[in-house]
């Protein structure tokens, strides 16, 4: 039953912050919060290249493309310490040199072109390999960006010793 006097302001951000107080010492502050988030999506195709008979077959032997995009489909807020990470499956060879010249996958900033990318952890691009876990440091993925990493693998022969006659 007690009076309020209270104020309002309007602040930078369009949300109104109203304070109360009242004689009985009780004070309430009620504001209100925007909560902006990012729309980060991957996706992970594969092609196969050329299984060694002149086909598309994903046999042993057979070499595959495999293409993860990265995109953020905010118009408005960027992640930050974005790190992508794919195993490849223990059947799967990784094609050193798979993509041309001296390296080893590829990469491409919203479709401004392939970037060449090595699997050597030391080198300093955003490209890694340990093993079967490629690692993708992206950093920060900003608003409307999308991100394209692209290499090559080889379907392993589960038995590669021949039969004796």
């Amino acid at each position: 039953g007690a009076v309020f006097d209270y104020t309002a302001s309007d602040t930078a951000g369009g949300v109104e912050t109203v304070d109360f107080a009242d004689a009985d010492g009780v004070q309430v502050a009620i504001d209100g919060f925007r909560v902006q988030s990012t729309e980060v999506s991957i996706a992970k195709i594969y092609d196969v290249i050329d299984d060694g008979l002149g086909g598309t077959l994903a046999i042993p032997g057979a070499l595959v493309e495999y293409v993860v995009t990265v995109g953020n489909a905010s118009t408005t807020t960027g992640a930050t310490n974005v790190v992508v990470t794919d195993t490849l499956a223990a059947e799967l060879e990784f094609e050193v040199d798979g993509m041309g010249g001296t390296d080893d996958m590829t990469y491409e900033i919203n479709g401004g072109g392939a970037i060449g990318c090595s699997e050597a952890a030391a080198d300093g691009d955003i490209c890694e390999r340990n093993e079967q876990i490629l690692t993708f440091t992206i950093g920060d993925l900003n608003a409307s960006d999308t991100y394209v990493f692209t290499w090559r693998v080889r379907i392993a022969d589960p038995d590669p010793t021949p039969p004796a006659p």
